[in-house]
């Protein structure tokens, strides 16, 4: 899977699927020095994620600052072709200007066991 580099930042498409309906999202940032995927909730609600009571609400730090999500189970996420199936991901804003729909932290990457060719710009499995 092709990276895109874009101001300091590695980029790729991602689909991620609740309920049965699946989506595409753009400009999603490989973050290697997150534990865990967060996905913004605008460019989900159209299939159906958006807080619930059931929902576990989670407080994460980074050099950004303190951010606050909620952590659904979701269908799958897809990358490079591989399905991670019933998974937990975050959903909250991580980029107040809208450029950045996601990241995506270890524990997707890890799970699928990705390699990062950054000579060749590629993902791989």
């Amino acid at each position: 899977m092709n990276i895109r580099y874009d101001n300091g930042l590695l980029f790729i498409d991602i689909k991620i699927s609740y309920l049965g309906k699946s989506k595409l999202i753009k400009n999603v940032v490989i973050d290697t020095g997150a534990s865990h995927t967060i996905i913004s909730p605008d460019i989900v609600s159209s299939i159906g994620i958006s807080a619930s009571p059931l929902d576990k609400f989670i407080t994460m730090y980074g050099i950004g600052g303190e951010h606050y999500a909620y952590r659904k189970k979701i269908d799958s996420i897809s990358i490079c072709g591989m399905d991670l199936k019933d998974i937990e991901i975050d959903f909250g804003v991580i980029d107040e200007n809208g450029n950045i729909n996601g990241s995506i932290g270890l524990d997707v990457l890890l799970e699928l066991g990705v390699s990062i060719d950054l000579k060749n710009l590629k993902l791989k499995l």
